[in-house]
């Protein structure tokens, strides 16, 4: 079975750097979700800690919000 990484610290620390990197580039969750080809729910999902993320989805959101990956680090 697939572990399943939601609602625990580290993830609770992801989604609140990707919260704080959204707010910090002064994007919508829909403008974030369009860039990624994505429902416009998408990302309130993520950050609401509702949906896990890739690995590449993270490196396309740090690439977007134009932080290193290691800001995302718990």
């Amino acid at each position: 079975a697939r572990p399943n990484f939601l609602h625990t610290p580290a993830h609770k620390h992801l989604v609140g750097r990707l919260k704080i990197a959204r707010a910090e580039a002064k994007l919508t969750q829909r403008a974030v979700a369009k860039k990624l080809k994505r429902l416009p729910n998408y990302i309130a999902k993520v950050e609401a800690g509702d949906k896990s993320i890739e690995f590449l989805e993270l490196r396309a959101l740090a690439k977007i919000y134009r932080k290193p990956l290691s800001y995302f680090e718990a």
